[in-house]
């Protein structure tokens, strides 16, 4: 693999992890109570990757043609 592709890679990986980050902290922001998942900004609940951002990166970088 060459130097422009896992740099484009690890830049796919960042900007998810910055992406989620944002929405976990949002999420909490004022989801009052805890246990209501029907409050706050964003309603429902949310299952985050954090750690296994370069499975996302590679699943998106794959060439399925």
């Amino acid at each position: 693999m060459d130097n422009v592709t896992r740099l484009g890679l690890y830049k796919i990986m960042v900007l998810g992890c910055s992406f989620e980050e944002a929405i976990l902290r949002d999420y909490h922001a004022d989801n009052k109570p805890a246990w209501d998942i029907g409050a706050g900004l964003i309603p429902g609940e949310m299952h985050l990757s954090a750690g296994q951002e370069p499975v996302a990166a590679g699943v998106c970088a794959s060439d399925c043609r």
